[in-house]
């Protein structure tokens, strides 16, 4: 919200702010992509790091909107990319995030998920950042990953699309 605020009145400093909790997300990645703290998350696990990745890529699309290329940013090896390439490997195979949801056992979670029995249906409601990300990169290999299991890439946008980005990520990135 900083950034969009910031970007919304000209306050350059907010847009900055944003920028630096990208960063400081992406650093924080473990080698492997999975997102510290949100992989913990018991039954939710793949839910949150789904989450995680809507503000990651929505602060992406709102820093390229003003010239700021976020997408490609990379620190030791960690990156927006990596993150999501996670996503999709815990989502096709829930062991993937096992080990990690397997220590929130007492974060809470959705009734009737385990550690082991992720919700994982994020990709039929919750994919509109794949969206921006599958236009940044239309040919790469992680988008075409994505459009073989995303509805929304792999049938196109809904007729009320307008609608569902703004329910789902808070408005329209798109303007700012």
């Amino acid at each position: 919200l900083q950034m969009a605020f910031g970007i919304a009145v000209g306050e350059e400093e907010r847009f900055d702010y944003g920028v630096d909790v990208y960063k400081r997300a992406i650093s924080g990645l473990r080698d492997d992509g999975s997102l510290v703290g949100n992989s913990e998350r018991w039954g939710s696990a793949i839910h949150y790091s789904n989450a995680a990745i809507t503000s990651l890529a929505t602060i992406a699309q709102m820093a390229r909107n003003q010239g700021v290329d976020l997408y490609t940013f990379k620190k030791n090896g960690k990156s927006l990319e990596l993150a999501i390439s996670f996503l999709l490997d815990a989502t096709n195979n829930p062991s993937v995030i096992y080990e990690y949801a397997k220590q929130g056992r007492h974060t809470g979670s959705f009734r009737g998920f385990t550690a082991s029995n992720q919700k994982n249906d994020w990709f039929n409601e919750h994919a509109q950042w794949a969206y921006f990300y599958s236009t940044r990169f239309p040919n790469s290999a992680l988008t075409k990953r994505m459009r073989l299991m995303i509805p929304l890439l792999r049938d196109g946008l809904p007729e009320d699309y307008v609608h569902h980005f703004n329910k789902l990520m808070g408005g329209s990135i798109s303007c700012l």
